[in-house]
C-alpha cells in the first residue's frame, strides 16, 4: 500500500506568505546555512515551494461580485470614451477629419489613386508633389506651386482665421498578396502657424508580399499613439505580434497586445488559427484565448463549440479579481449571435447593453 504525505498548510492572509519568506531569509543567515548542510540543502526547495503557495493565494482569489464587476466595466468603458474623446477633439484631430473628406484632397488612401497594370489602385506621390490651396468656393484643392512634398494649406471651418499647413514629405506603398497596396513608408507633419501641432511616422516591410514588420508612430497634440506589428515566417504558418499603446501627456492609457498564429496556403492568403490577446486600462485588463483551429465552424451547435475553445476573461487591475467572463451567445428571439458578459453569480448581460462604447461599435456594424 502507497501512502501519500499531504502536509497540512497554515492558513495565512493575503500578502503573509511573501512577509514571512522574507522573515524567514533574513533569519536563514549565511553562515547559519554554512554551519547547517542539512538546511543549506532543503532551504532552496523550501524556499521554491514557499513562494508557489505565496502566488497560489495571492491570485486564486474569489471573483467580484456582480455589483463590483459592473461598476469596474463602467469606469472602463467611461475611461475609453474620454480617451477616444479626447483625440477627436484636438485641432489636429479635427482638421485631418475634414481633410480626408475632400474628394479631391492629395492624400493617401482617400483620393488620386490610378489604376496599374495589375488593377490596384495605387497612389502616385512624385506625380502629386506640390503646393495645394483649398478654394472654399468649389470645395476642393488648386495645386499653386510645385515642391517635392505635398503642402496642403488649410483652414478649418470654425477657425477661418488659423491656416493649417499639411506636409506629407514621404510616401511608398507595395503591393501585397490581397491585392491592395501597404504603405512601406509615410511621414506627414500638420503645423497650426508655424507650430507643429500633429507628426505621422509610418515605416512597413514586406515578404512574399505580406507585412512582416510593422511601425507606426502617430502624435495628436498630447496624445500619443504607438502600433507595431512583427511577424516570424515558417513553411506553412507564420507568428504574429501587434502592440499597441496610448498615450497622454506621456503616461500610458492603454496598452494591447495581441498574438495570432496564422496558416499560409499556396496562393498566398492566410487564416488565422489561434488568437491571444491582453488588453490594459485602468481600471481592469483582459485576457482572452481563442484555438481556431479546435473550432468546428460547421458543428451543429457553434456556440457551445467557440465557447469551449475560448476563453475570455477580465479582471481588476489592481490585484486580478476576476470580474466576469465574456461568451458568444444568442439574442432571444433572434438569430443574431453577440458577446455576452457572465458574472460570478450566472447571470449575464449583453455586451452592448452594458457598455456605451461597444453599443456604438454594434450600430456601425449595423
Amino acid at each position: 500500500m502507497v501512502i501519500f504525505y499531504h502536509p497540512v498548510i497554515p492558513v495565512i492572509p493575503n500578502g503573509g506568505y511573501a512577509r514571512l519568506l522574507k522573515k524567514l531569509a533574513k533569519g536563514l543567515s549565511t553562515s547559519f546555512m554554512n554551519k547547517n548542510p542539512v538546511v543549506k540543502k532543503h532551504f532552496l526547495p523550501f524556499v521554491l515551494l514557499l513562494i508557489t503557495i505565496s502566488i497560489f493565494f495571492n491570485y486564486c482569489k474569489p471573483a467580484l461580485s456582480k455589483e463590483e464587476a459592473e461598476a469596474h466595466l463602467r469606469a472602463f468603458d467611461y475611461e475609453l470614451i474620454r480617451l477616444i474623446e479626447g483625440i477627436q477633439h484636438t485641432r489636429s484631430y479635427r482638421v485631418l477629419q475634414e481633410l480626408t473628406k475632400v474628394e479631391n484632397a492629395p492624400i493617401p488612401f482617400f483620393a488620386h489613386r490610378s489604376e496599374t497594370l495589375g488593377g490596384i489602385s495605387k497612389f502616385n506621390f512624385d506625380v502629386l508633389c506640390g503646393v495645394y490651396d483649398f478654394d472654399s468656393i468649389n470645395r476642393g484643392f488648386t495645386r499653386s506651386g510645385y515642391s517635392d512634398s505635398i503642402i496642403i494649406n488649410y483652414t478649418l471651418q470654425a477657425e477661418s482665421e488659423k491656416i493649417f499647413r499639411f506636409v506629407i514629405a514621404e510616401y511608398a506603398e507595395d503591393p501585397s498578396s490581397s491585392s491592395l497596396m501597404i504603405p512601406t513608408r509615410f511621414h506627414a507633419l500638420l503645423f497650426a502657424g508655424e507650430k507643429l501641432s500633429a507628426e505621422i511616422d509610418h515605416s512597413a516591410r514586406l515578404e512574399h508580399k505580406l507585412p512582416v514588420e510593422l511601425h507606426t508612430r502617430v502624435g495628436f497634440e498630447n496624445y500619443h499613439l504607438e502600433a507595431d506589428l512583427t511577424t516570424r515566417l515558417r513553411k506553412d504558418y507564420g507568428d504574429v505580434k501587434i502592440k499597441t499603446k496610448v498615450l497622454k501627456d506621456s503616461k500610458e492609457m492603454l496598452h494591447w497586445v495581441t498574438k495570432l498564429r496564422v496558416g499560409m496556403v499556396e496562393s498566398g492568403s492566410f487564416f488565422v488559427k489561434s488568437i491571444n490577446m491582453k488588453l490594459s486600462m485602468y481600471p481592469v485588463f483582459l485576457c482572452a484565448e481563442v484555438d481556431n483551429d479546435a473550432i468546428n465552424s460547421n458543428a451543429i451547435d457553434f456556440i457551445e463549440e467557440f465557447n469551449r475553445y475560448s476563453k475570455i476573461n477580465v479582471y481588476r487591475m489592481r490585484d486580478n479579481r476576476k470580474l466576469c467572463t465574456i461568451r458568444l451567445k444568442v439574442r432571444e428571439a433572434s438569430d443574431k449571435l453577440d458577446y455576452a458578459i457572465y458574472y460570478s453569480d450566472s447571470s449575464f448581460v449583453f455586451v452592448d447593453k452594458l457598455m456605451l462604447t461597444a453599443d456604438k461599435i454594434m450600430n456601425i456594424k449595423k
